[in-house]
C-alpha cells in the first residue's frame, strides 16, 4: 500500500496495476488442419488404383523381394562388420593421437571422418 500525496488517499496495489485483460483464444486447431490439407495434396496425392491393380502390385513386390533375398543382396557379412569397426578405431585413434601433437584441425577433421564412418554401418 501506498500514500498518495495529492489526493490523501491510501493506494491499494489494484489501484496502481493497470486492468489486465485476456486477448481473445487463437484458433489454431482450424489454422493448423488448412495447412495440413495442403501439405497432403502437395505430397501424397490421391490413390486411384483399384483393388485387382494393388493385387497385382503387391505380388510383383513379393517377387522382387524374393528374387533379392534369393540372390543373397540382404545377407550381412560379419567381416565387412569387423572392418568397418577397426577402420573407425583406427581413425580415432589417429585423431587422439594427432590432438596430442597439436594437430588440431586434422585431429578434428579425423574425428570427423571417424563418426561419418559410424553412422554408415
Amino acid at each position: 500500500m501506498l500514500q498518495d500525496a495529492t489526493t490523501n488517499r491510501t493506494l491499494v496495489d489494484s489501484d496502481l496495476q493497470p486492468s489486465l485483460t485476456a486477448p481473445p483464444p487463437v484458433d489454431t486447431n482450424n489454422n493448423a488442419d488448412s495447412c495440413l490439407e495442403e501439405e497432403s495434396k502437395e505430397n501424397i496425392g490421391t490413390w486411384d488404383v483399384d483393388e485387382a491393380e494393388s493385387e497385382r502390385i503387391n505380388q510383383a513386390f513379393d517377387q522382387l523381394r524374393h528374387k533379392v533375398r534369393g540372390t543373397g543382396l540382404l545377407d550381412g557379412k560379419t567381416s565387412f562388420f569387423i572392418r568397418k569397426f577397426f577402420e573407425a578405431v583406427f581413425i580415432i585413434s589417429l585423431a587422439l593421437y594427432l590432438q596430442r601433437q597439436s594437430y588440431y584441425c586434422l585431429s578434428a577433421l579425423c574425428m570427423g571422418l571417424a563418426w561419418q564412418q559410424l553412422g554408415c554401418t
